[in-house]
């Protein structure tokens, strides 16, 4: 308790030393120095005055031997500390090896694939920014990545090698295409495309030309509103065309403004079986369409599609299309019936988004993985479910998901969680959790909290580290009175 109370002491009185000027008092006479024994270590060996050395042989000889002695004994210190270092790097080097070994596969693989997709996308943004030969490059490099998207950028590869009039490099990489992925989805667009190329005699495109594209489109958008019979054939022809994607693209957002079921299915329609970049934005356009009042979408035609889908990408919009209509029971479903740790995680954050509280808790009850049950914590914690979250905290028996919890607490407001911190504390045992609970309690710079549970503490460590975080609370007046208290 001496020790604590003058840990407590320092805390108050370091602020109040460093911002007072004190004088330095004068410094005493240096007393004179002994007179050197007879056998002493060398780096006590004065030599003021040489005419004053009186020393023997044997004494002389005394010297020598010690300053040998004092010589092995630090090249003997300097070898172990040597063989110590030694050790250590053999075993950080071989815990190194381990870790690299454990986490290459997985960290190369999403590291591979952010790479593609980031090629990928800046083709894309060249390609709609009509700078072609940039587009090339960064098609090529996502080839290279030899990931998910590869038939996808050999097929606008072509395309850009197209509009510059390119076409035997065109045909070139639809042949590569074509026999590289025999059942791509890009197919038969590459198909439409070498059509187009024997057609025009693989001449360069010309600005007017895709300019008058653009107008076609304003166009048909105009008589979707007006005569929807007549244009939404000709939409569908876009979708069919050897057109950009941006193009494309907009011809389904034309459609996704329609009424007419005759969009709706052609939407649908896309989204089963169209190209992977004409897949997902069919998909967020359907999910849009179904949040909205009149909504053709279903649930099931939605599932039918993530069934059938081998896209993880596919996937994952269809899943953010569930969250976005509020469809927890599909949610629940897909976490069920997968074991792709991106795809439950995905829904478990379209359950939150959704206020799926309560489908979380039951999956959290019967669920055997760790790591999601880690992420419905983190989840349940974002939506303010503090009841759930205290219930975890006092009854988790995996020491992780329960100091997951405890955090979760103490990101909460002190209001709502210092309390349930308060009584959770007095029924842990383990350092750690205890840990944790103080951490949380600073967090929300609960100082009543920490001072109730200092009170209940036995374990000094524990006992020192809460009084230290109270020291950190300079403007708040409990912990400067419990630091008064320690003191008396």
């Amino acid at each position: 308790m001496k020790t604590l109370s003058m840990f407590a002491l320092m805390s108050l009185l370091v602020p109040a030393v460093a911002g007072a000027q004190t004088q330095v008092p004068p410094v005493p006479p240096v007393a004179p120095v002994p007179p050197v024994a007879k056998i002493a270590p060398l780096a006590q060996v004065m030599i003021p005055d040489l005419d004053a050395i009186r020393m023997s042989r044997e004494d002389i000889q005394a010297i020598t031997e010690r300053a040998r002695e004092e010589a092995n004994l630090a090249r003997e210190q300097a070898r172990e500390q040597a063989r110590e270092l030694a050790s250590v790097n053999r075993a950080f080097a071989y815990n190194s090896e381990a870790f690299a070994q454990t986490m290459s596969s997985s960290f190369s693989q999403t590291y591979s694939s952010d790479r593609e997709r980031s090629f990928y996308d800046q083709g894309q943004n060249a390609l709609s920014s009509r700078q072609y030969e940039q587009a090339i490059t960064r098609f090529d490099q996502a080839i290279q990545s030899k990931g998910t998207r590869t038939d996808g950028a050999l097929y606008w590869k072509a395309f850009a090698q197209f509009k510059l009039g390119k076409s035997s490099d065109a045909n070139t990489t639809l042949s590569e295409l074509q026999k590289s992925f025999k059942d791509s989805k890009y197919l038969s667009d590459a198909k439409v495309l070498e059509a187009e190329i024997k057609r025009t005699g693989g001449q360069a495109a010309r600005p007017e030309n895709e300019d008058n594209e653009d107008l076609k489109l304003l166009a048909l958008q105009g008589l979707v509103n007006s005569d929807p019979e007549r244009a939404i054939p000709l939409v569908q022809g876009v979708l069919a065309s050897a057109g950009s994607l941006k193009l494309k693209e907009r011809a389904l957002f034309v459609l996704a403004q329609s009424n007419s079921a005759q969009a709706h299915t052609i939407l649908v329609n896309t989204a089963k079986s169209g190209t992977p970049d004409l897949q997902t934005k069919a998909i967020n356009y359907l999910g849009i369409n179904r949040g909205r009042e009149g909504g053709k979408t279903t649930s099931a035609e939605l599932m039918e599609i993530y069934t059938a889908s081998q896209n993880d990408d596919v996937k994952r919009a269809i899943i953010r299309a569930f969250g976005s209509s509020g469809d927890r029971a599909a949610l629940v479903n897909v976490i069920s019936g997968t074991t792709v740790s991106t795809l439950r995680n995905e829904a478990v954050s379209q359950l939150g988004s959704a206020q799926g509280g309560t489908e979380l808790w039951s999956i959290y009850q019967k669920e055997a993985n760790k790591e999601l049950k880690l992420q419905i914590l983190s989840t349940l914690g974002s939506m303010g479910a503090y009841d759930r979250i205290i219930e975890v905290a006092k009854g988790e028996k995996e020491l992780e998901l329960r100091n997951r919890a405890i955090r979760s607490l103490g990101n909460m407001k002190a209001e709502r969680s210092g309390q349930a911190l308060i009584d959770i504390y007095g029924s842990l045992t383990e350092v750690d959790a205890k840990k944790a609970v103080i951490s949380g309690l600073a967090n929300q710079n609960n100082a009543e909290g920490l001072i109730a549970c200092v009170r209940k503490e036995s374990n000094f460590e524990l006992k020192k580290d809460i009084v230290s975080r109270l020291s950190n609370m300079p403007k708040n007046k409990a912990a400067q009175d419990y630091l008064m208290e320690i003191i008396k």
